[in-house]
């Protein structure tokens, strides 16, 4: 049973994303997309994989860590999501700035418009889906005034795991404008991804 409020979005799914849709377009396992959703659903890191990494590289994990959990600075924070962390860390770096989340979500949205730093938009979706309160219509409005493709590919995926069924419309046509624009890219994998996962938790 549909979990679809409106009968617009209803009837667009009906005309746009038939059963046939999903079947023909399944996203790719090795995809950007794709191993970033892997990395928020395991929400850290299974211990048996832990256990598995060399003795340096667990060092280094837990060195970062531990400057993490002893850093109070927001701003030295923040700007460590620039930087390549494990989910783990980025997880311990949400729990302190969401403590500033007045302060620190508008400029992490206003930053999402500009990015081009892989490392920090990925932290960011992480965060943005992790997040108490939801920021889907921030993302919608942004959306349009985002320079860069993968940043808008990241956040249709991100739409996909919080927005609202309003939202099934835009990740479509992203799709398909990705398709259209970026023929020799794999774009279009993150509002695919996004669409999948809104099939998932509307039940369409």
């Amino acid at each position: 049973m549909s979990k679809i409020g409106s009968k617009d979005v209803q009837q667009f799914i009906n005309d746009n994303l038939s059963e046939e849709f999903f079947k023909n377009n399944i996203p790719s396992q090795m995809s950007a997309f794709r191993i970033l959703d892997i990395t928020v659903s395991v929400n850290g890191m299974d211990e048996e994989l832990y256990r598995q990494l060399p003795d340096a590289k667990k060092k280094q994990m837990e060195e970062e860590n531990r400057v993490v959990e002893n850093e109070e600075d927001i701003n030295k924070l923040y700007n460590m999501l620039r930087k390549s962390l494990i989910p783990r860390t980025v997880a311990i770096i949400d729990r302190k700035l969401m403590e500033h989340k007045e302060t620190v979500m508008p400029k992490l949205l206003e930053d999402l418009k500009r990015s081009a730093n892989d490392l920090f938009i990925e932290s960011a979706a992480r965060i943005l889906i992790k997040a108490e309160d939801n920021y889907s219509k921030e993302i919608a409005n942004i959306l349009p005034h985002i320079k860069y493709p993968y940043t808008q590919a990241v956040a249709c995926y991100v739409l996909g795991k919080i927005g609202s069924e309003e939202h099934i419309e835009l990740l479509y046509n992203y799709f398909n404008k990705f398709k259209r624009d970026y023929r020799n890219e794999e774009y279009f994998e993150g509002p695919l991804l996004g669409l999948h996962e809104m099939k998932r938790r509307f039940e369409f």
